[in-house]
């Protein structure tokens, strides 16, 4: 074992997993740094095949575990394979990406985005947690707990040295831009601009209503879907 783990790592956080273990059919789905498996606990476990897991990592995945979120999956323990470090566990999701959801009613959809944001604000920002990645495979929508969640928190960080407040602008912003890509499907209209360029005062749901509304008015017709806003967004292009 690594000598700067013998101070941090113990019992409860650490799992160890044979490498047999790790095989097709366990094999769930791949990422840009590695690949997900299930375990037989009902677990899951991302094995880094792309980045050394060194000091920084190590730590990262032990403060993390720490971690018990609404908005987000966190890494449960520290997963060793062959004696290293290889990646770490966490809750199965059963659900499927924010792209398989633009069927839902569009205000149901409207308000589990409001609810990720409050809970990334609510949960993130006292623990000084930057969320730095949003693109559609780090996000899916939890079936059981029917909320959207952050499911890959790898690129994150925590910044303690940045006030709370100041975490949750930064985040604010991320998940704006995120649910504007989501809603509209482009970031080349002007709803896409009056859906990105908002302030933590702006109530999301509302903003979101108008601009289904304006729509609306404009197309002539209800626009009932996710789907259906994108679909009408995607002519004004």
């Amino acid at each position: 074992m690594f000598d700067y783990l013998k101070a941090k790592v113990k019992g409860n956080n650490v799992i160890r997993i044979k490498s047999s273990v790790l095989n097709n059919d366990s094999f769930i789905g791949e990422g840009s740094n590695g690949k997900v498996y299930r375990l037989d606990n009902g677990d899951c476990v991302k094995i880094w095949e792309k980045l050394f897991i060194g000091k920084d990592e190590v730590n990262k995945i032990y403060n993390f575990s720490n971690f018990n979120a609404s908005c987000a999956v966190f890494p449960k323990k520290l997963a060793f394979v062959k004696g290293e470090p290889k990646g770490y566990t966490m809750d199965y999701i059963n659900g499927v990406y924010p792209e398989d959801c633009f069927d839902f009613d569009y205000s149901y959809f409207i308000d589990k985005m409001n609810l990720l944001l409050n809970y990334s604000s609510l949960e993130l920002a006292p623990n000084h947690i930057i969320i730095k990645d949003t693109h559609y495979g780090n996000v899916m929508w939890d079936k059981k707990k029917e909320l959207f969640r952050f499911i890959d928190v790898d690129g994150w960080a925590q910044r303690k040295s940045i006030s709370e407040n100041e975490v949750r602008e930064l985040n604010f912003k991320k998940i704006i831009e995120m649910c504007a890509v989501y809603v509209l499907g482009t970031n080349d209209t002007i709803y896409f601009d009056k859906a990105h360029d908002i302030d933590m005062k702006t109530d999301f749901v509302d903003l979101y209503e108008t601009i289904r509304k304006e729509l609306e008015g404009q197309s002539g017709k209800r626009l009932k879907t996710v789907h259906d806003v994108r679909e009408y967004v995607k002519r004004l292009r």
